[in-house]
């Protein structure tokens, strides 16, 4: 009866928990879930440690360049980031005012999309920073929007 009742008023979620509990305690022993834990434990060091390795590794190169006496290399990646600043805002600019033919909307669709979903976004998080959290969000909801 307590099934049905939580089936019935929406405790779907508490009844595979508690089969996955059930099924989990019949399927491996202590020792074995142990080991899984500590195993994903030590994945998420080691992600931890690649992500922290890598913006460090981003950190130096800018400092390094930052520390040259030659201003376009000092410069060259806020040079780089008005370039397509500029770029995203003239095409955006360009789409919006001029009747684009049927047969390139679609093209013209994909890269707006692409300037500001990618071009711009990665601007401001580079200029901004981002958070690692951020960062795992972003990454899960590629991984959803490929499964579908």
């Amino acid at each position: 009866m307590s099934i049905i009742s939580d089936v019935l008023t929406g405790g779907v979620g508490t009844i595979i928990e508690s089969v996955g509990k059930l099924a989990g305690e019949f399927v491996t022993t202590d020792k074995e879930r142990l080991s899984a834990e500590l195993e994903l434990k030590k994945l998420g060091l080691d992600e931890t440690k690649a992500y922290l390795a890598d913006t460090d590794s981003a950190r130096k190169m800018q400092i390094a360049a930052l520390a040259q006496d030659d201003l376009f290399s000092k410069r060259f990646v806020y040079f780089f980031i008005m370039g397509w600043s500029a770029f995203a805002m003239l095409f955006m600019c360009v789409v919006t005012l001029v009747e684009i033919p049927q047969e390139n909307t679609s093209t013209v669709s994909t890269i707006l999309g692409f300037l500001l979903g990618t071009a711009v976004a990665s601007i401001f998080s580079f200029l901004l920073g981002t958070s690692r959290s951020s960062q795992k969000k972003d990454s899960t909801i590629q991984s959803l929007a490929a499964n579908k």
